[in-house]
């Protein structure tokens, strides 16, 4: 439902992240393991972070830390991180910052490169009439971009969702209204940037 958000560690776990309605009153952790064909959790935990709702999204990185993005209604008005960390099993953070984007909304997607660099993906309502990529950089504590650029992909909606590819091509993923009836995937080749 509406209430999760999922993301792939590299070992292929699949991590679910319920966003609100849990049994601890936080924001939950549970993790399908691919080693039991995800028949099986691995992990079920409450974490340092409240209910959160479609004003975060949530990305994983390679160390399983968890990084919960806070869009809009934030204390910096700005689109902030919040690092939770896997050391503490979830229970700590390890960074909490703002960033150099404004607060942002439903037409923005994120996911986080290998090096921690976040790609901020505008969806719609854009100057280049396009998807745009944004990265914060990690380097600058996310206070600095590293790169603003138009794609080969029309402006998309909520029928779109994104990833990234160890590579950096950003995978663009058609959920509905498609023209083949099935969902359908488009790739944005880093090397073409």
């Amino acid at each position: 439902g509406g209430n999760f958000d999922f993301t792939l560690a590299p070992n292929l776990d699949l991590y679910a992240i319920k966003k609100s309605a849990t049994g601890t009153g936080s924001t939950e952790i549970h993790v399908l393991s691919k080693a039991s064909n995800y028949k099986k959790f691995s992990l079920h935990t409450g974490t340092a972070l409240h209910e959160t709702g479609g004003n975060f999204d949530f990305a994983l990185a390679r160390n399983l830390d968890l990084y919960a993005i806070k869009k809009r209604a934030t204390g910096t008005k700005s689109t902030e991180i919040h690092v939770l960390s896997k050391a503490s099993n979830y229970k700590k953070f390890s960074l909490h910052t703002g960033t150099a984007l404004h607060e942002t909304g439903g037409n923005f997607d994120f996911t986080l490169a290998p090096n921690l660099d976040l790609y901020a993906i505008k969806k719609s309502a854009t100057g280049t009439r396009s998807t745009e990529i944004h990265v914060l950089s990690k380097a600058s504590n996310y206070k600095k971009f590293s790169l603003h650029t138009g794609t080969a992909l029309h402006e998309t909606g909520g029928n779109f969702d994104f990833t990234l590819a160890p590579n950096l091509d950003v995978y663009a993923i058609k959920k509905r209204a498609t023209g083949t009836k099935s969902t359908e995937i488009r790739v944005l080749s880093k090397a073409g940037n």
